[in-house]
């Protein structure tokens, strides 16, 4: 049977475009040039951090914690109809679709012996209402046991505490919308109906420390002026759709210089970012990376020590 770690990298290649919204890198690092924030966001946080004293705190932002686990929606679609859905099987009706929406065992197992469970739970609290609940699933019965670290488990790469989990399940709580209903009460039911064999928590890091991103914020301004001096990003527009090889050639060189300029001070603000969230205490043990909202920014910053093991799986 295969690993829940190589059906997690098998459901990172094979998922359907779309089906689930990546939130942007700060900074990758992994192909940096590809997943790291694109120009014309990062100049919109620098704009952010502009407005506010080259600073992100509590009270400016907000810092959710990553889980290593599986991306799922519960809820009932506009027809009433309850459904659960993976990152890339859609809506799923009858539990035992499945067999066929999901190719590995693991993964199939857990899905279906979750559809009932979670509609038991959920159906009661949104009634008959139009409602998607996003959740990150620890599915216990796929966790590897750490010899090394008594008491601890594994999903994918990070380590998490057995006596934080669920003996069934633990649910990370991301997103609430629901037509007509209290998105709040509906997380606080949720956590509430915990027990032993099914926890819901939320990823919020309510305390962190004020990062100070004063001097990346000098160079990231200094870095977008000249990039607009000289008319760098028009000069791209201009050459957008035109195929001939010259074109292409001066396009790719332009994006070049946008990514030389920019790159180096957005590793800068993620290693200073992370160095000081990683501070914090994780909420169920190894912390795996950080989502920041910043404004109307979604970004996320990973821990390196977890990104360099999930490359080698």
């Amino acid at each position: 049977m295969i690993s829940f770690k190589r059906y997690y990298n098998l459901y990172l290649e094979e998922k359907n475009e779309g089906d689930r919204v990546g939130i942007q890198h700060l900074y990758s690092l992994n192909k940096p040039e590809i997943n790291s924030m694109d120009y014309q966001t990062f100049t919109r946080f620098v704009g952010y951090l502009e407005a506010n004293g080259g600073k992100i705190n509590p009270s400016n932002s907000s810092v959710s914690e990553k889980v290593d686990g599986m991306a799922l929606k519960v809820g009932k679609d506009e027809t009433g109809h309850f459904f659960l859905q993976s990152s890339y099987s859609g809506k799923v009706y009858n539990p035992q679709e499945f067999n066929t929406k999901i190719k590995y065992e693991g993964a199939q197992r857990a899905f279906i012996d979750g559809f009932d469970k979670l509609k038991n739970i959920v159906e009661p609290l949104i009634s008959s209402s139009s409602c998607t609940i996003q959740l990150e699933w620890l599915y216990s019965p796929n966790a590897t046991r750490l010899e090394d670290r008594p008491g601890m488990v594994s999903f994918v790469t990070a380590a998490y505490e057995t006596s934080k989990l669920g003996t069934w399940s633990t649910f990370v709580i991301i997103n609430v919308e629901c037509h007509g209903l209290d998105k709040n009460k509906i997380i606080n039911s949720l956590i509430k109906s915990s027990t032993e064999e099914i926890r819901f928590l939320l990823p919020n890091v309510e305390l962190f420390r004020t990062i100070d991103l004063i001097s990346e914020l000098t160079r990231a301004k200094h870095a977008i002026g000249n990039i607009q001096k000289g008319g760098i990003v028009e000069q791209i527009n201009h050459l957008k759709g035109n195929r001939q090889r010259a074109a292409i050639q001066q396009r790719r060189d332009l994006e070049k210089q946008i990514r030389e300029a920019v790159l180096p001070i957005q590793k800068q603000m993620y290693e200073k970012i992370i160095s000081n969230l990683l501070k914090t205490e994780g909420i169920l043990g190894d912390i795996e990376g950080y989502v920041i909202k910043a404004g109307d920014l979604l970004f996320k910053v990973n821990n390196p020590n977890f990104m360099v093991a999930k490359f080698e799986l």
